[in-house]
């Protein structure tokens, strides 16, 4: 069995938190991970994706106008899929559009991290590429959440592929951790600073 990643611990344990709200539209998404039963509330939920091994409702690519009606959906997810979208603003514009009025966007982009292929990876946004992003495509932010503790957290997410064993990948994860908690009482802005990713919260 293998443990997941700082990076998914940390943005799995922060959507517990979030609720969807009506009809549901999963960018990128996976019927197969599992991820789906972390959000509270009730599931509607519809899954786009290319690749048949993903497990999808829809197959169109995100990177040209989505074959939908405007304001079809109460709720978008955009989770660790956005990195991969070269052309990142027609999928941002395309997902204000068949939003819902008031309708919410869910998006999770990593930060420190491999190069991971699924089948490209273009980009890696900061939280101010994150502001001008989401208002340029017409969104209202609502929070922008730094995910991460700091530097140790963020070494060990990039030597993560080299850990084979979930038991050294879990003492390795409450270590660095830990060091982080303790260089946070010298440095408060470490999270800031060496951030694994960031969970985007905005609406319509």
């Amino acid at each position: 069995m293998q443990a997941p990643t700082p990076w998914r611990r940390m943005l799995y344990k922060e959507l517990r938190h979030l609720a969807l709200a009506g009809k549901t539209l999963d960018l990128g998404g996976s019927r197969k991970s599992g991820y789906h039963e972390i959000f509270q509330g009730q599931k509607d939920i519809t899954v786009v994706n290319l690749d048949q091994d993903y497990g999808f409702d829809l197959q169109f690519d995100l990177e040209l106008a989505f074959p939908l009606q405007n304001s079809t959906f109460e709720t978008i997810l955009c989770i660790n899929t956005l990195e991969h979208i070269f052309n990142y603003e027609q999928c941002l514009k395309e997902s204000h559009r068949v939003l819902s009025s008031d309708g919410q966007l869910v998006l999770a982009v990593p930060f420190l991290m491999n190069i991971h292929p699924s089948p490209h990876d273009f980009w890696r946004y900061s939280k101010e590429t994150l502001e001008r992003i989401t208002k340029d495509a017409g969104f209202i932010l609502v929070d922008i959440r730094t995910i991460g503790t700091g530097p140790c957290t963020a070494a060990l997410q990039l030597l993560y592929p080299f850990l084979k064993f979930a038991s050294i990948r879990n003492i390795t994860y409450g270590l660095s951790a830990s060091f982080d908690r303790f260089l946070y009482l010298f440095a408060k802005d470490l999270v800031d600073r060496y951030p694994l990713g960031y969970l985007v919260i905005a609406k319509k």
